[in-house]
């Protein structure tokens, strides 16, 4: 299977799976035919995610969140209720759509009480950028859509402002809600108001034009799948290295940290950060007979991207 879940939790490890995803693979891993795909960014304890499962077993949840504690709550939960179409990955949302899913092959996407970064200065983290948006477009199957829960007006204005020309928007203040979870409930009790944004892709409203804004072949990091370098001669010292910053070229930088050396093996720790997405690894040097190998270490968790390509290319010739 292409798809790797370790044992025992529902929990895709999509570093190691093969990307994006294989709609088919999913399907056959939760034993439902032609799925439907929702998806939740930033799941929390995973209420609202398993409560949704419980009411559409024809259908696949999988949910997004950084946090170790949520992934652990929502397996507990999942497992409580004997759930088998419910998965997980722990990934920021936007970074995650972009690897694991294939344009055009999400139902809808969920996004409950984001935070709303209310300073001018945190405004790329928020959402509901446009850059994020038109990423969330390219997943969505035609007539996708997103459903959005805030209790932040600004936020909801701000989303409004971001997905015109995008989506078809609705909002909406709402008091009555088929799902509710710990922190909803609390705050309708507070009598905090609630509002609703539903974002509709269409493709006759997203004109070519619009897509100017961002060029995603540039400014986002490609999968790349390249095999291991063989060289002569590896020509840098540990001092060469460790503990220094090189640009490989604009948007792709790479640190070097502890570096152990060894009779015949170089373990290097690296931090990569491509287009603002960043991956901790290892780079093992082996001698191999005459020549060395220059590769990931396989006991790395990491995608193989372009950016990655191009160290591990400019590492094997000396030429950072």
């Amino acid at each position: 299977m292409r798809i790797k879940i370790p044992p025992s939790t529902n929990q895709i490890d999509f570093k190691r799976s093969k990307l994006p995803i294989d709609i088919k693979d999913l399907s056959e891993i939760v034993g439902i035919e032609n799925p439907k795909i929702y998806v939740e960014i930033g799941f929390g304890n995973g209420e609202f995610l398993v409560e949704m499962a419980k009411r559409e077993k024809s259908s696949v949840f999988i949910g997004f969140e950084i946090s170790g504690i949520g992934i652990e709550k929502l397996r507990s939960r999942v497992m409580k209720e004997n759930l088998k179409n419910v998965l997980c990955i722990r990934e920021d949302g936007f970074w995650g759509l972009h690897f694991c899913f294939s344009d055009s092959s999400i139902d809808k996407i969920f996004i409950n009480f984001p935070d709303p970064w209310p300073k001018r200065k945190h405004e790329k983290r928020r959402i509901t950028t446009r850059k994020k948006l038109i990423l969330f477009y390219t997943k969505l199957k035609p007539e996708g859509k997103i459903e959005i829960l805030t209790d932040s007006k600004n936020f909801v204005d701000y989303t409004i402002d971001q997905a015109d020309g995008i989506f078809k928007v609705k909002t909406e203040e709402r008091k009555d809600f088929p799902i509710t979870t710990k922190y909803m409930r609390k705050w309708l009790l507070q009598g905090r108001k609630i509002y609703s944004v539903l974002l509709e892709k269409s493709k006759n409203l997203f004109a070519p034009e619009n897509k100017k804004y961002y060029n995603f072949d540039e400014k986002l990091p490609k999968i790349k799948m390249f095999l291991e370098r063989k060289i002569e001669k590896f020509t840098y010292k540990k001092e060469d290295l460790e503990n220094k910053v090189f640009k490989i070229e604009e948007g792709i930088f790479v640190k070097f940290f502890d570096i152990l050396e060894g009779k015949d093996k170089i373990l290097i720790e690296t931090l990569i950060s491509e287009y603002g997405y960043e991956q901790f690894f290892i780079i093992k040097v082996e001698r191999k007979g005459e020549k060395f190998a220059l590769d990931i270490s396989p006991f790395s968790s990491v995608i193989r991207t372009e950016g990655i390509e191009k160290l591990i290319e400019k590492l094997s010739q000396g030429q950072l």
